[in-house]
């Protein structure tokens, strides 16, 4: 499954226990099934987010920074996010 711009969902029928995501090189992903029956194999392609019936995953946010690369102790800080 290969999607476009903007923010992209697969939807996989099954609990996120039952399947083992890889990465596969720059913006791919293999999200394959290993209970209860193994071998099904999804490929992704820039798609930011993968839907379980259990849970959401976030498989690639963008780039994340923050306004202090050497912050003191207890210094609150502000995450910037690329997505």
């Amino acid at each position: 499954m290969a999607v476009g711009a903007g923010i992209d969902r697969a939807v996989i029928a099954g609990a996120s226990g039952d399947f083992v995501i890889l990465r596969a090189g720059d913006n791919g992903y293999t999200v394959t099934r290993t209970a209860p029956t193994a071998g099904e194999v999804d490929s992704l392609l820039n798609t930011e987010f993968v839907q379980f019936t259990s849970s959401t995953l976030a498989l690639t946010t963008g780039g994340v920074s923050v306004d202090n690369a050497a912050p003191a102790a207890n210094q609150t800080l502000t995450a910037i996010s690329s997505l």
